[in-house]
């Protein structure tokens, strides 16, 4: 960038009061600069854009990673959060009590503010929602906490890729993806560390982004989720992890 604003201001100093003598020299100039400037645009813009590779060797060593990071998927745990849940100009936090059971498929979900005073009970599997209890003062939003709940499986579950996913290394991590019927889902996993990183689907009727962050050992001490669809978030921080099983 320094070279091409020299030779700049050379062909302006030069060819701003030139002679008809110099008039090729100063045409010459002009072509360079113009052919600099671009040659300059093209190196930047294939600087600015991911590396992505691909191929059967991608996709084995994909493969591996995946299995990596399934030895390592806790089966059953507890966790005990901070939860910020986002949605327009409307913020409301608290403190979330999170049971995970992968092995069989359910989870429940307890909310309290952070003075002790029960907001909601959850739990469910992978097909269900089940609202327990639903403190008066949210009766107005109800659905909100059922989308939460989904939204907690969606989170905890079904994180993995599958032999069907494209796999891509793309900046040092491996991402996979899977199109079906009801959307692409995608995932990014560390090959590093064989930890998830994130994982969502962009297109469909449910949107959604998942970013894990601040492991300790196998459990993201930052969860960021997004729906797309419904427009708000959850942030979760983890304040006390609790396994169980394997996990």
């Amino acid at each position: 960038m320094t070279a091409l604003r020299f030779v700049a201001g050379v062909t302006t100093a030069a060819c701003g009061r030139t002679s008809g003598a110099l008039m090729p020299f100063c045409a010459l100039l002009s072509a360079f600069r113009l052919v600099a400037a671009a040659l300059l645009l093209t190196a930047c813009s294939l600087h600015s854009q991911p590396s992505v590779e691909t191929g059967p060797v991608v996709a084995a060593m994909g493969e591996t990673v995946a299995n990596r990071c399934r030895a390592t998927w806790p089966q059953r745990f507890s966790r005990l959060d901070h939860i910020v849940f986002s949605m327009g100009g409307r913020v409301r936090s608290f403190i979330g009590y999170t049971r995970i059971d992968r092995s069989n498929g359910d989870f429940s979900v307890a909310a309290v503010t952070p003075l002790g005073v029960k907001l909601f009970v959850l739990s469910g599997d992978r097909e269900t929602v089940r609202l327990r209890y639903l403190s008066p003062a949210l009766v107005q939003e109800k659905q909100v906490a059922e989308a939460i709940a989904t939204d907690i499986r969606r989170i905890y579950f079904d994180g993995l890729p599958s032999p069907e996913d494209a796999v891509f290394l793309e900046e040092g991590t491996y991402r996979f993806v899977r199109r079906e019927e009801k959307g692409t889902t995608l995932i990014r996993i560390d090959p590093q560390r064989a930890i998830l990183l994130e994982k969502g689907k962009r297109d469909g009727p449910q949107r959604y982004t998942v970013r894990y962050d601040g492991y300790s050992r196998a459990h993201a001490g930052k969860i960021l989720f997004k729906n797309l669809t419904h427009r708000y978030s959850l942030s979760i921080h983890l304040k006390k992890i609790m396994t169980g099983g394997n996990g």
